[in-house]
């Protein structure tokens, strides 16, 4: 078990315009984690803040997740979504259209935010892969 000096490394500075001093969000030590550059995780952050977002709650402490967000009912949730994930440094993998993965520099920049392609017009056997990814793998988050 970590120490309490451990885990603070792994905090996230949720502050906001209207409470800078906001507390740090925990990350627990078994979530799957990226290590992005401070300055990564600071952009997405400011990102946030300027959208008006905040992030508040506590993370399950289980290595093995499947998450749902919903309703998804615009294509700006995917940006939040993605601004969210980076500015905590979680590894979160999620589908997304493989037409996206056609643009050359946007394929890249997918794939280092943890998106994977998907035919959806070819669906099967995409929640055999994903079951079979989050069992062969000892932390995996899978965000739908």
């Amino acid at each position: 078990m970590p120490d309490s000096s451990d885990l603070s490394k792994r905090n996230l500075r949720t502050a906001t315009a209207a409470n800078p001093n906001a507390p740090a969000l925990l990350l627990p030590p078994s979530l799957p984690q990226v290590h992005h550059s401070a300055f990564v995780k600071w952009l997405a952050r400011s990102i946030l803040r300027v959208g008006g977002w905040r992030m508040e709650g506590a993370f399950p402490d289980l290595p093995r997740a499947v998450l749902i967000g919903a309703p998804h009912s615009s294509n700006w949730d995917g940006f939040w979504a993605m601004c969210a994930k980076t500015a905590m440094g979680l590894d979160i993998r999620i589908l997304g259209k493989d037409s996206l993965f056609k643009v050359p520099l946007l394929a890249g920049l997918l794939r280092w935010l943890g998106i994977m392609a998907v035919d959806r017009s070819n669906p099967a056997g995409i929640v055999e892969q994903a079951a079979e990814l989050i069992r062969s793998n000892e932390q995996f988050w899978y965000g739908l």
